[in-house]
């Protein structure tokens, strides 16, 4: 049977001989082996060091002016501080912290191993909004939005993925391709085979490729959640006022001036990649749980939204070079916005559950003390938490699958009980590092003390 090799790396399928093929790769670790040293220890995935996004179709052709505006805006000390007042402006109310991590998620797409995400929340809590406000900060080519797509659009399709966002509006638009996903997300390219009459093909689609996805689920499946960083939205009624406020200012007023988006949309497009050296990585591989397992995906989503944090500040930043390779270090500011940021993340993300599940938790076991050892009823815990049924059975569901809630099923008349489940004592140690304890082991970068802080605005001193 003969056998035809197919690499889609852009926009055209493109049949590659063989020997040409055994060549490139021979080349590939050629070049890999020039790049190897003490800058980085991420796992190798080439790209030129300072190349823009060629393979994701981003060029740069902005007239001096634009290309003035854009770069005072990269260096700005404000810089997070300023995208997270301008989200408010595109139309998002709250969800400050929401909507910078889905900021930084967009950006880390020019990363060797960009990170991915899942925005959780109920129906009608805003997920889609929020994403597609955020998206419009980058140039049309930095992502794209799908619906739905099937098992292997990923592979088929002509158009470039290499370094871009996909946005997926709902969970179950990707159900039929969850293991492409996957394989493009560790792996950082697909690579298939398949039977067409009596050749076969060999198909390459080169990435790297970040997602976003939206979900109405606490969890998706399993060995798709552990490859994202995950997200709650806010359900409360006070964010519910704020919403409601926003939707009033919108009919209240005729005209929102949304200029400063084609600002943001050129700051993207100067933005380079770098290696990123991370002077404390060991400090935090000390300093944070080896437990769950998962820790071993989530400490590198840590240390790559570090990463995205120093390249997007990078022109505040000096370039080194060593041994003809160009890189960024990484400071202690860019440590305390990713702890601002990520650090509740990444807490939920090893204690697998949000901070809505974990009351629920608790609310169990004070109940279930207060019953003298007796299950707790969903109407008990309804009156204790003053939330509705709907939303106590979608997010106990966690708890049960971790073992931290046990449910009694029903039986006739009989309603269903919860009681405590098997706590997990390391849920306790999961808090990153403090900005101060890095400053305290690592004087040096401690020298520039002061930050200002990406959600409130306040120029804050690390001591």
């Amino acid at each position: 049977m003969e056998k035809k090799k197919k690499r889609i790396s852009g926009g055209q399928h493109k049949v590659i001989p063989k020997q040409q093929i055994k060549e490139e790769k021979r080349d590939t670790g050629k070049e890999a082996g020039k790049t190897k040293n003490e800058v980085t220890e991420k796992p190798a995935c080439q790209m030129n060091t300072t190349d823009t996004l060629k393979d994701g179709g981003e060029t740069s052709s902005l007239t001096p002016q634009e290309e003035k505006e854009a770069l005072r805006l990269l260096k700005s000390r404000n810089l997070l501080y300023e995208v997270g007042e301008h989200i408010q402006q595109a139309g998002v109310t709250g969800e400050r912290r929401n909507g910078l991590i889905v900021y930084l998620c967009c950006t880390s797409r020019i990363q060797r191993n960009p990170n991915s995400l899942l925005v959780k929340g109920v129906s009608a809590a805003g997920k889609n909004h929020l994403v597609r406000t955020v998206a419009q900060f980058f140039p049309k080519q930095a992502y794209k939005e799908l619906s739905r797509m099937t098992g292997q659009v990923l592979l088929y399709s002509d158009e470039p993925l290499a370094h871009r966002v996909i946005l997926i509006c709902e969970k179950e638009g990707m159900e039929q391709a969850l293991y492409n996903i996957r394989a493009m997300q560790s792996e950082g390219k697909l690579v298939f085979e398949t039977v067409r009459g009596l050749k076969v093909e060999h198909i390459e689609k080169e990435g790297p490729v970040s997602f976003i996805v939206t979900t109405t689920s606490p969890m998706i499946h399993y060995e798709n959640e552990t490859r994202n960083w995950s997200i709650f939205m806010d359900e409360t009624d006070d964010q519910t006022k704020r919403v409601k406020d926003k939707i009033a200012e919108a009919f209240s007023e005729i005209n929102t001036d949304l200029s400063f988006l084609t600002l943001y949309q050129d700051a993207q497009q100067l933005l380079k990649y770098y290696p990123v050296r991370i002077p404390y990585a060991q400090f935090l591989s000390e300093n944070t749980p080896n437990r769950p397992l998962r820790m071993r995906r989530d400490f590198g989503k840590l240390l790559a939204g570090i990463e995205t944090i120093t390249l997007l500040y990078q022109f505040q930043r000096e370039i080194k070079e060593d041994n003809g390779t160009q890189y960024l270090v990484a400071t202690l500011e860019d440590y305390y916005m990713a702890a601002i940021l990520l650090g509740p993340t990444f807490k939920e993300s090893l204690s697998g559950t949000s901070e809505r599940t974990q009351k629920i938790i608790e609310a169990v076991i004070s109940l279930y003390e207060k019953n003298g050892n007796q299950g707790v009823k969903v109407k008990e815990l309804e009156e204790d938490l003053k939330v509705s049924r709907d939303t106590i059975e979608r997010w106990i569901e966690p708890a049960i699958e971790t073992g931290e809630v046990e449910v009694q099923g029903s039986k006739g008349r009989i309603p269903k009980t919860y009681t405590p489940g098997e706590k997990r004592e390391w849920i306790s140690g999961t808090d990153l590092p403090t900005p101060e304890q890095l400053a305290k082991a690592f004087p040096m970068l401690g020298q520039r003390s002061s930050v200002i802080d990406p959600i409130t605005g306040a120029e804050v001193l690390i001591k």
